[in-house]
């Protein structure tokens, strides 16, 4: 059974290349080669929204958080597009991870890990 998992990190490759950005990388193309569908929110380093496919990773890169009210904005859009099974995250200490425990509850996600 597919299942689609959506992984929440401050940066993702190419951007990021720390411990935290090198790991969600290996796992989101690991998910991708066992069948399953990976899809990543990450910060982006310019003011846009931008997506892009990676090694069949679909990436959402975000502008940096200014609030929590528009990280909760931006992640409710993503999530309710992407309907993910799972959420992963290693973005600890900033306002979107505050945005997912805040609407967590409210969204049609059926397991949240953290």
């Amino acid at each position: 059974m597919s299942r689609k998992v959506l992984f929440i990190n401050r940066f993702y490759h190419p951007l990021g290349k720390a411990g935290p950005s090198f790991v969600t990388r290996i796992f989101t193309e690991q998910f991708v080669k066992e069948g399953d569908q990976a899809v990543v929110l990450s910060e982006n380093k310019v003011n846009q929204v931008f997506e892009e496919t990676l090694n069949g990773v679909r990436v959402y890169r975000i502008p940096p958080a200014v609030n929590l009210a528009e990280s909760e904005k931006l992640f409710i859009e993503i999530i309710e597009k992407e309907k993910p099974d799972i959420v992963h995250t290693l973005w600890i200490g900033n306002s979107i991870v505050e945005a997912i425990l805040a609407i967590t509850p409210r969204t049609p996600v059926k397991e949240s890990v953290f």
